[in-house]
């Protein structure tokens, strides 16, 4: 079967909400010209079911089971399978607004260009947000550097799924997920996407659901979260070499960025038990590069009184303090709420 963009959704124990992703899908008026790849990632619940059913349902869906590996791994397997001009990523959690894929690919059948990209709206706690980039709208334009530009200082560029990737490019280059990483991995592959693309084109439409779903990998410890901080600021270092922008503007910009997710990182182990609290935090004070760039950028916290605590206390690598410091904030913030 011949077909203009591959979706690829890896699926894992996503019963709940995989039919409303799907229905967005086959709703598209662009239906026809899309395949759906949904990689069964050794789910356990109704999912394997719910992806076998739509995939008899429909020519153009297929379903392929395998050995529970990751999610990037899933990706990469839909990445081989894909017989798609373009290809573009979801997760069977979100869903499609405003029928995007069928404006997408009116847009990409137009213009050609290397990647699409549009706005997406994501949910927080019970509000909805909305991400609306500020570049020149409905053009395809050539200065790729503007994105990666964009990506040192924001990361709501990140993701693969609000995205249109021209497969070829993917196939020549060789670019795939990291598989093993549980960090970074979107945002790796699309700035090894934008490191060899000539032309991309923005579509200023909020096209995208992204939803919010806790799960046992996000409130799981995470030791090796503050390694792949220090990977990612070296990745960034090395990119910004390809786009030929000044090594010292990457280097503030990225280290900058590394010690904000570094100090984040320790107010969301927090949010673990104890234990793995302490596990988590430990594995940033032997990482002794990072902490070096911590040292080397402390100005970035200078505003910010409860950061600027939370450095002091992990610089002097006082561990425990800086709980017992950011869970007395907490219980102060919920008294002030309560009695406010």
């Amino acid at each position: 079967m011949s077909c203009f963009v591959s979706v690829i959704i890896p699926v894992f124990n996503a019963e709940r909400y995989l039919k409303e992703c799907l229905n967005s899908i086959i709703s598209s008026h662009a239906f026809s010209d899309i395949e759906v790849l949904l990689i069964d990632d050794g789910s356990d619940d109704g999912s394997p079911e719910i992806c076998d059913s739509f995939s008899n349902e429909h020519d153009n869906i297929r379903a392929f089971h395998v050995v529970n590996g990751g999610v990037s791994n899933a990706r990469n397997i839909g990445i081989a399978q894909a017989k798609g001009e373009y290809i573009t990523f979801c997760d069977a959690d979100d869903y499609y607004l405003n029928d995007v894929l069928n404006l997408s690919v009116q847009v990409l059948k137009a213009h050609n260009p290397d990647m699409l990209f549009y706005d997406f709206i994501y949910e927080q706690s019970s509000e909805s947000l909305k991400v609306n980039y500020g570049f020149d709208k409905n053009v395809c334009f050539k200065d790729n550097d503007r994105l990666f530009k964009y990506m040192l200082y924001h990361d709501n560029f990140n993701s693969s799924c609000n995205k249109f990737f021209k497969s070829s490019m993917i196939h020549i280059f060789g670019i795939d997920f990291k598989t093993g990483q549980k960090h970074g991995e979107d945002r790796d592959f699309v700035l090894k996407f934008l490191s060899v693309a000539e032309t991309a084109y923005y579509l200023p439409e909020e096209g995208y659901f992204y939803r919010y779903v806790k799960s046992s990998a996000v409130n799981s410890s995470r030791t090796d979260y503050f390694d792949n901080i220090y990977y990612e600021l070296n990745f960034k270092q090395s990119i910004g070499k390809k786009f030929n922008l000044p090594s010292e503007l990457v280097k503030d910009i990225s280290e900058k960025t590394a010690v904000r997710n570094a100090i984040s990182g320790v107010f969301s182990a927090s949010k673990s038990n104890f234990e793995a609290y302490m596990k988590s935090v430990k594995s940033l004070i032997k990482n002794q590069q990072l902490m070096d760039v911590i040292r080397a950028n402390d100005d970035v916290v200078l505003y910010n009184f409860a950061h600027k605590k939370v450095l002091y206390y992990i610089l002097k690598k006082q561990v425990i303090k800086c709980f017992v410091y950011i869970k007395v904030m907490e219980l102060k913030e919920k008294l002030y709420r309560l009695i406010h």
